[in-house]
C-alpha cells in the first residue's frame, strides 16, 4: 500500500476516535434518545435526522407531536399541510403517542371575531376538512392519550370513539351530530373553548365518557344547557357561554363548581344542580347567577352547601340577609373571598369555621362587623371603611391595601388638615388589629411616609408604600447590606428604597479596620427605618481587642424592629455580656451567639418563638441552659460548641428534634428527656461523658447519631458496652469519628440497630481486617481508618459504597450491586 495512503488511515482513526470522546450522546441507549428527541418540537426533531446516521431515524419513534402553524410554518400553510402528512406517514404507525397536538394560526386579516360563523369563515387558515380527518385517524389509531386541536373545521366522528383518549383539548372547531354512541373510556378531562356543540351532542360525550373528572367550558355557542347524570365528575367550570341558560345535572362526588357569565345572560341553577353542588368544596360564582334561582331560595329544608370550603363571589350584587343565609349553609366553609361585589354600606360575617376572609374593591362598602374565632388570613383592598368588630385568632395575618381617593401627593402643613381626619380613622382601623401576628399597610399613593408619622402605629405593622416598592425592596433586600445601600446612587425612585430592606448584615470582613466598621453601622441603623420589622440581622467582628459601646444599642434597636434571626460574632480577647433585653425578645426565632456571656436572668427569661440556638465559645452555666430548656417551648435544633461553665445537659422538652455537641474539653454528663428527639452529634469531646437514665431513654428512638473521638466502650460507657449494648430501635444513620473500635465492638452495634441504612467511618482506629454484616445496609462509607489492611462485606441491599485510603483487599460473600 502507498505511504500517503497510509497516513490518510491514520488520520481518519485518529479522528474518529476524537469524535467518539466528543460526541457522547450518540452512544446512548436508544430509548433514552427517543425521549430526549421526543421533548423536542416535531420540526427540530424531524431535522435531527441530519446529524448522522444513527438519528437517521431517531425522530419516527418520538411519542409527542406538536404541530403549531404560526410558530413553525408562519409563512406557508401548503408546507404546514405538506410537512404534517409526511411526518405522518414517515414516523412509525405503531408507536403509542403520549400527546398529539395541531394549532392552527389566525388570520391577521380578520381583525375582531365577532361570532362563531364569522370565526369559522374568515377567522383561520383554510385546511381540507379531509385533512382533518386523516390526521385524527393517524393519531386514534396511535392510542394517542392528549389529543389538542385547535382548527376551522368540524370534528371528525371517528374522534369520539377513541377510547385511549385522556385528555380532550378543542378550540375553534364545530362539534355535529355522528352515529352511534361515545366511547371516550379513558378521558378524564375535556376542555372545550370557542366550540359550537349542540345540548344532545354534549349530553352523548358526557354519558360516553364514565371516568370523566373535569370539564372546562369557556364561550362556547349553541349550547343551551347541561343536563343529565354523571357519578364521576369532581370539576365544573364555565366561563362566558351565552347561549347557557339551564344547568340541571346531577353530579353526586362534584366538588368544584365556578361559573363566570355575561351581565345579560340568565343562567337558571335548577333543582338537581342545586342538589349536586350539596357536596362541593370550591364554588366560583359571578353577576347575577344565584338571582331567580333556586340556589338560594330560604324553602329548601336541607343544608345546601354541607361540604362547601371555599366560597370566591365576584360582581355580585348581593343584600346582607342573602349573604347570611349563605354563610349559615355552609358549616365548613374556610374560604370566603368577595371581588367587586355591589354591597350594603355595613357588612357582618359571623362564621366560627372561616380561616381566611377576602373583600376586594367592594363598591359601597363602608365598614365591616367580622366575628370569625378562628380566622387566621385577612386581607382587605378598598377606600377607608370602619371595623366595628374584628374578633379573630392571636394568629391573624392582615393586609390591608387602601386607595386614598383625593388625597395628596406630598403632606405639607397647609395640607395637615386634610390628613388629620383621614389619619384618624386610619388609626381606629389599626387599633382592631392589635391583636394580629402580623399587619401589613399597603398605600397606594406616594405620600405614605409623611402621612404615618400622624398615626401611632402597631408594633407588628410593616407598611408599604405601593408595589412597584414591594418589588424593589425585595430585590434591595437581597443584596448585602453595603450593596444595597449603595443603590440609592441609581435614581431618585431608587434613594430611600434601601431604608425598607429586611435584612441587615454587618461584616467587618468587607468593611475593614474597627471605627470604620463601627460607622457604617451607627449611620446604618441610624437611617433605616425603625418601623420596618427585620427578618435577619448580622453582626460579624473579625477580631475585637475590645468591645464597642455602642453594641449595646445596636442590639437593642434590632429587638425594637422585631428581628426573627439575630447572628452575633465577637471574636476576640474579651467576651461580650449579653444585653438582657436579648432574653425576652418574642420576635427571635433563630439566635447565634459567639464569644458572648450568658448571663443568669432570674427567672425572666421568655424566649417563646425561639427555634434555634447555636452557642459558640460562650459562657454559659448549667442554671441557665435548663432555663432555656423551659421558656422556649418551640425550641427545636440545640447546638453548642467549645462552650465554658457548662458541664451537663439536663431537664425535659419535647419539642427539641436535634442536638449537637463538639469540642468540649470539660462536658460530662447527658441527661435529658427528649422523647422527640431525631438527631444527636458528639464530637471531639475528650472526657468521658456519662449518659444517665433520661438520656439513655431520649436516644433509644433517635434516627440520627453521629459521635467522634475517644475509644467507644470508655468515652460513652452508658451506650457502647458490648456485653450490654443499647438498642437503637429507629436509628437509619450512624456516623463514628476519630475512634478506636474493633469488630466485635462494631458487629455488637450493628446489631442493635434494626433499622441501620447508612453507615459511615472515618479517621477510626480498626482491626487489620474490618468485617462488617447488615442486612439492610444500604450506604457504607470508610474514609481514612489507619491500620486498615482488608474489609470484608456481607450486605445484600447495600447500593453505595465509598472507600478512600490506602490499597486493601475488598472481598464479599455475595455479588453486590452498588456504585464505588
Amino acid at each position: 500500500m502507498p505511504m500517503k495512503r497510509i497516513k490518510r488511515l491514520k488520520r481518519s482513526k485518529r479522528a474518529t476516535a476524537s469524535e467518539t470522546k466528543s460526541d457522547m450522546i450518540s452512544y446512548m441507549p436508544e430509548d433514552i434518545l427517543h425521549r430526549i428527541v421526543s421533548r423536542l418540537p416535531v420540526k427540530q426533531a424531524v431535522s435531527t435526522c441530519i446529524l448522522s446516521r444513527k438519528w437517521r431515524y431517531i425522530w419516527r419513534f418520538i411519542d409527542t407531536m406538536v404541530f403549531d402553524e404560526e410558530k413553525d410554518f408562519n409563512t406557508s400553510n401548503v408546507r404546514f399541510k405538506s410537512f404534517i402528512n409526511q411526518t405522518l406517514d414517515l414516523h412509525k404507525s405503531y408507536i403509542n403517542l403520549e400527546k398529539f397536538c395541531i394549532r392552527m394560526k389566525s388570520s391577521a386579516s380578520t381583525g375582531i371575531i365577532l361570532n362563531f360563523n364569522q370565526l369559522i369563515d374568515k377567522a383561520f387558515s383554510q385546511i381540507p376538512e379531509d385533512d382533518i380527518v386523516r390526521w385524527t385517524n393517524s393519531a386514534v389509531t396511535r392510542n394517542v392519550k392528549d389529543f389538542d386541536l385547535t382548527c376551522s373545521t368540524g370534528l371528525p366522528s371517528c374522534l369520539f370513539g377513541a377510547r385511549s383518549i385522556t385528555s380532550l383539548r378543542l378550540s375553534r372547531v364545530k362539534i355535529g351530530e355522528f352515529d352511534g354512541d361515545a366511547n371516550l373510556d379513558s378521558l378524564n378531562s375535556i376542555s372545550l373553548q370557542n366550540v359550537s356543540v349542540s345540548t344532545e351532542t354534549m349530553g352523548r360525550v358526557l354519558s360516553g365518557s364514565p371516568v370523566l373528572e373535569n370539564i372546562y367550558l369557556e364561550e362556547c355557542e349553541v349550547l343551551s344547557s347541561l343536563e343529565g347524570r354523571h357519578t364521576g365528575l369532581r370539576s365544573i367550570q364555565i366561563e362566558f357561554c351565552n347561549d347557557l341558560v339551564k344547568f340541571d345535572m346531577d353530579v353526586p362526588n362534584l366538588q368544584t363548581f365556578k361559573c363566570r357569565i355575561s351581565e345579560n345572560q340568565d343562567l337558571e341553577i335548577q333543582r338537581l344542580g342545586a342538589k349536586s353542588l350539596r357536596s362541593i368544596e370550591v364554588l366560583l360564582l359571578e353577576e347575577t347567577l344565584i338571582r331567580d334561582s333556586c340556589l338560594l331560595m330560604p324553602t329548601i329544608s336541607y343544608r345546601i352547601f354541607e361540604l362547601l370550603k371555599t366560597l370566591n363571589l365576584t360582581k355580585f350584587r348581593i343584600k346582607d340577609e342573602i349573604l347570611q343565609f349563605m354563610i349559615h349553609n355552609c358549616p365548613l366553609l374556610e374560604d370566603l373571598i368577595m371581588v367587586k361585589c355591589i354591597t350594603p354600606s355595613y357588612v357582618s360575617i359571623f362564621s366560627d369555621s372561616l380561616k381566611s376572609l377576602g373583600l376586594y374593591d367592594c363598591s359601597n362598602l363602608e365598614g365591616f362587623k367580622i366575628d370569625a374565632p378562628n380566622l387566621v388570613v385577612f386581607n382587605y383592598s378598598g377606600g377607608m371603611v370602619h371595623v366595628s368588630l374584628m374578633n379573630s385568632t392571636c394568629k391573624l395575618e392582615a393586609q390591608i391595601n387602601l386607595t386614598m381617593k383625593g388625597m395628596l401627593f406630598d403632606i405639607s402643613r397647609s395640607a395637615l388638615s386634610t390628613a388629620q381626619p383621614w389619619s384618624r380613622k386610619l388609626k381606629k382601623v389599626l387599633a382592631m388589629f392589635n391583636h394580629a401576628k402580623t399587619l401589613k399597610l399597603n398605600l397606594a399613593n406616594s405620600m405614605a411616609d409623611n402621612l404615618m408619622d400622624l398615626v401611632d402605629l402597631p408594633n407588628q405593622l410593616e407598611v408599604i408604600s405601593n408595589e412597584l416598592h414591594v418589588l424593589l425592596h425585595g430585590i434591595v433586600s437581597l443584596l448585602p447590606t453595603r450593596e444595597a445601600i449603595s443603590t440609592c446612587v441609581l435614581s431618585k425612585r431608587w434613594r430611600y428604597i434601601w431604608r425598607y430592606i429586611h435584612t441587615l448584615d454587618f461584616s467587618q470582613y468587607n468593611i475593614g479596620d474597627n471605627e470604620r466598621f463601627k460607622y457604617f453601622i451607627n449611620q446604618t441603623i441610624l437611617l433605616h427605618k425603625s418601623r420596618v420589622n427585620l427578618k435577619n440581622i448580622r453582626i460579624h467582628f473579625l477580631h475585637l481587642a475590645k468591645i464597642p459601646y455602642e453594641l449595646d444599642q445596636w442590639i437593642n434597636s434590632a429587638l425594637n424592629r422585631k428581628v426573627q434571626e439575630f447572628d452575633l460574632r465577637c471574636p476576640g480577647h474579651e467576651n461580650y455580656l449579653l444585653p438582657s433585653s436579648v432574653y425576652s425578645a418574642h420576635s427571635i426565632s433563630s439566635l447565634m451567639l459567639e464569644n458572648c456571656i450568658v448571663q443568669d436572668t432570674n427567672g425572666s427569661m421568655n424566649l417563646v418563638s425561639l427555634e434555634t440556638l447555636s452557642l459558640h465559645e460562650v459562657v454559659i452555666t448549667n442554671q441557665m441552659i435548663e432555663q432555656v430548656v423551659i421558656n422556649c417551648p418551640l425550641l427545636k435544633g440545640l447546638w453548642i460548641e467549645r462552650c465554658k461553665g457548662l458541664l451537663s445537659l439536663e431537664g425535659r422538652h419535647n419539642g427539641i428534634r436535634s442536638i449537637t455537641i463538639s469540642y468540649y474539653c470539660n462536658f460530662k454528663e447527658f441527661n435529658m428527656d427528649v422523647p422527640n428527639l431525631q438527631s444527636f452529634e458528639c464530637i471531639g469531646c475528650q472526657e468521658v461523658i456519662e449518659i444517665k437514665t433520661c438520656g439513655l431513654r431520649s436516644l433509644c428512638s433517635i434516627e440520627s447519631m453521629s459521635f467522634g473521638s475517644g475509644n467507644m466502650s470508655s468515652c460513652l460507657p452508658g451506650i457502647f458496652r458490648p456485653s450490654n449494648f443499647m438498642v437503637f430501635r429507629a436509628l437509619k444513620t450512624l456516623k463514628l469519628q476519630y475512634f478506636s473500635i474493633t469488630n466485635e465492638v462494631l458487629h455488637s452495634l450493628i446489631s442493635n440497630c434494626p433499622l441501620l441504612e447508612d453507615l459511615e467511618m472515618f479517621d477510626c482506629t480498626t482491626q487489620r481486617d474490618l468485617k462488617i454484616s447488615c442486612q439492610i445496609l444500604k450506604r457504607l462509607a470508610v474514609t481514612c481508618c489507619s491500620e486498615l489492611q482488608g474489609i470484608k462485606i456481607d450486605v445484600p441491599n447495600l447500593e453505595y459504597f465509598e472507600y478512600d485510603g490506602e490499597i486493601v483487599d475488598v472481598s464479599s460473600e455475595l455479588s453486590l450491586q452498588y456504585s464505588s
